[in-house]
Formats: structure tokens, C-alpha cells, sequence
């Protein structure tokens, strides 16, 4: 496999993290585990127009040629085919306020649409230039130009939200929430419907998947872990209580994970 990575622009970097080109052989058909991270992902197939999903309790979605996946708070299974070429947008968390319009990020969480129903016809025009493009730099500057179309400065995610993000990135913690709140002159429940409307979830929610997200990295960082120090520094009560959170995003235990392998940090092979 061979991923290539572009950056966007000054004015879409605040919704997008990064444009990524995956290709190449996985050596038959094979399924992954995609991890929750809170972000959203614009997933275009340059091969087939057939993307299936699985959602974490089997059930099975087929996408056309492109799909886009919401914000998850829980896994689901990628099926890919033998000989990949896919292109996509990730998007940071709270990101996709400016590029959904009027649909809120709440709508899209845990779920996976096409992205005709976002942007109509366009979307699927979209693939179609990419399909026909020379190189790799030209499908990045198409779906770079697409994006930008889109884009609605006034719908950027509220100020108290970015503050959260912000305050919760650096410490994971629930009181950086209500000091959020607190700094911004919203009330408590004013920020979360915020929050929900912006980034798809409660801050919550999104500070839980922090905190996975920060085992995922150390499990995946560290050869020999001390299970009771990563979970005390993580800010759980205990192992046993990190060891269900973590099953509870990925449905497999640590050490499961930290066995499995994979590609990148959220994206797991499975048998």
C-alpha cells in the first residue's frame, strides 16, 4: 500500500486536516476496523463504484463511488477490495460546520450517506474529474477546489465550541467544559447543543474519545506498557475502567490491539 498526503489551504485548513490518496495491492480481499476519533472523512473509490460498511452490530450499507462518514463514537468495518485507489478529505472535528450548509454535524453522527445527499449532483461530477485526472497533485487541487466551493465562513463552528476543542484537546477533562462555558458566557446546556450542532456529539462524549484516543497512540507508541500507569495517566479510575472504555470505542481489548497491527492507529485488520 502507498498513501500520499496533501495539505489544504489557508482558508479550508481550519475544516480540513489533510487530502490522502491510498494505492495499491492488500493482497486479496480484506476488512479493517475503522476507530472513532470524532472526525469526519470524504472517502472517494477511484476503482469501483461500490464502497460496503458494516456497522458495529453487522449490518451492511453499499455506498456508490464515493461515501461520506460522520462522526463516530463507534467502530465499523471497512470491506476493501484487492488493488485499491481511493482518495478522500479527513476533516477535523468541528471542522465540517463550514462545509455542510445547513445540516448540522448531529445528523451524521454514528452514520455513513452519500455525499449526493449533501451536496446533490455536484458530488457525484466530483468523482467524474477525478477519474479523469493525469495525477495525483490534480485530484488533490479537484477535491481542494470542491471543498472550497463549499465552504460557508458563516457557518463556521461557534466560538465556544473552537474553545472547547481547544481546552479539550490539551486536557481531556470535564471541568474544561463548564470553564469553557464559563469564559464564553454561554450557559451549560448552550455549549452542548453548540457542540452537538458542530462537532456531532456532547463534549462528553467527544472528551471520552480524547482519552481513547491518547491509549490508542501510547499502546501503539510503547513496545512493554505498565496497564495500571497508562490507565492513572489517562485520567481513569482504573485499568479495568480504561479496559471497558476502550472496548466500548473499538470492541477489542488493548492488548488485543496492541497485537493486531495495522496500517494507521484507527484503522485495525481483521482476519
Amino acid at each position: 500500500m502507498r498513501v500520499q498526503i496533501a495539505m489544504p489551504c489557508a482558508v479550508l485548513s481550519s475544516s480540513v486536516e489533510y487530502f490522502w490518496l491510498l494505492e495499491g495491492s492488500s493482497h486479496g480481499r480484506t476488512k479493517e476496523l475503522a476507530l472513532p476519533d470524532g472526525s469526519m472523512e470524504l472517502v472517494i473509490d477511484l476503482r469501483e463504484a461500490r464502497i460496503p460498511l458494516s456497522d458495529r452490530h453487522g449490518r451492511v450499507a453499499i455506498f456508490g463511488g464515493a461515501v461520506v462518514c460522520g462522526p463516530h463514537t463507534e467502530y465499523f468495518v471497512i470491506d476493501n477490495t484487492d488493488g485499491q485507489a481511493v482518495i478522500g478529505a479527513h476533516l477535523k472535528p468541528g471542522g465540517a460546520a463550514a462545509l455542510l450548509a445547513r445540516t448540522p454535524a448531529s445528523a451524521l453522527c454514528n452514520a455513513c450517506v452519500s455525499p449526493d445527499d449533501l451536496w446533490g449532483r455536484d458530488a457525484a461530477d466530483l468523482r467524474d474529474e477525478l477519474l479523469y485526472a493525469a495525477t495525483t497533485a490534480e485530484r488533490f487541487a479537484i477535491l481542494e477546489r470542491f471543498l472550497l466551493s463549499r465552504i460557508a465562513l458563516s457557518r463556521s463552528p461557534h466560538r465556544a465550541v473552537r474553545l472547547a476543542l481547544d481546552r479539550l484537546r490539551r486536557q481531556p477533562h470535564h471541568q474544561s467544559i463548564a470553564e469553557a462555558a464559563r469564559l464564553t458566557g454561554l450557559s451549560h446546556k448552550g455549549l452542548i447543543d453548540a457542540f452537538k450542532r458542530d462537532v456531532g456529539m456532547g463534549p462528553k462524549r467527544f472528551c471520552r474519545l480524547l482519552r481513547f484516543q491518547q491509549i490508542l497512540q501510547a499502546v501503539r507508541r510503547e513496545q512493554s506498557i505498565a496497564w495500571p500507569d497508562l490507565a492513572a495517566a489517562g485520567g481513569y479510575c482504573d485499568q479495568a475502567h480504561m479496559i471497558r472504555e476502550f472496548q466500548a470505542f473499538s470492541g477489542l481489548s488493548p492488548t488485543v490491539y496492541q497485537a493486531s497491527g495495522g496500517r494507521h492507529a484507527h484503522h485495525v485488520s481483521l482476519p
